[in-house]
């Protein structure tokens, strides 16, 4: 069993995990979620039919980046003001079809503070697609702005980070919203054919630097 901080000193040496990996890593793509949609419709009311668009998106990169054999690593991280006390985080909870799983959850509280002084708390488990309600987890990553969707993860001071990691793929996949989501990879040609299907969810100015970045990664490697 590998643990989060091996995981990224092997694979991901000085990156930090939070959000904008994809601005810290050489190799990563930066996906913009339902383009032509906009979070509200014209009176006001929340626009359903963009999330549907934004769960079918998410779901279908998951599933490119992810296969049945994968080994993952389930991260999530709690966020609290020092001296805050911390609660158990529910993105596990009812959210594991092997519930056995839940006493192999690794608990820690990280040695150093955030940018605006928050302590964190990390929670992992390793686990395999199948052991997981993902499609729970990825809606509820998706709500971190809109408070009375479920599922969602809680909010007790700021809304949690939850991290996929791809222990034999060797990347980290994380949804920040139902803006977008970004992957890094520690070899560009696992990302190379994820790009190809959904290069369309990419901003047009990063496309031919991100195709670059990926084709030179294969070949060093």
């Amino acid at each position: 069993m590998i643990s989060v901080e091996e995981f990224l000193e092997d694979n991901f040496s000085g990156i930090r995990l939070e959000g904008s990996l994809y601005g810290q890593a050489e190799i990563g793509i930066h996906f913009e979620l339902a383009q032509d949609f906009y979070q509200l419709n014209d009176d006001g009311t929340l626009n359903k039919e963009m999330f549907k668009v934004v769960y079918s998106e998410v779901l279908a990169i998951f599933h490119a980046l992810f296969s049945e054999e994968d080994k993952i690593l389930l991260v999530a991280q709690v966020y609290k003001k020092e001296g805050g006390k911390h609660k158990r985080l529910k993105v596990f909870n009812r959210r594991l079809k092997n519930w056995k799983l839940k006493y192999r959850i690794e608990a820690s509280t990280l040695p150093d503070l955030t940018e605006e002084g928050e302590t964190i708390q990390r929670f992992s488990l390793t686990c395999k697609k199948q052991d997981l309600r993902y499609i729970q987890i990825i809606q509820a990553a998706c709500h971190e702005d809109f408070h009375k969707l479920t599922p969602a993860f809680g909010r007790e001071y700021r809304y949690p980070d939850v991290f996929f990691m791809n222990v034999s793929k060797k990347l980290i996949f994380f949804i920040y919203d139902d803006r977008g989501c970004e992957v890094v990879a520690a070899d560009g040609g696992t990302l190379l054919p994820v790009y190809e299907n959904f290069k369309k969810l990419v901003g047009e100015y990063d496309r031919e630097r991100i195709k670059r970045v990926l084709l030179k990664s294969r070949f060093d490697h």
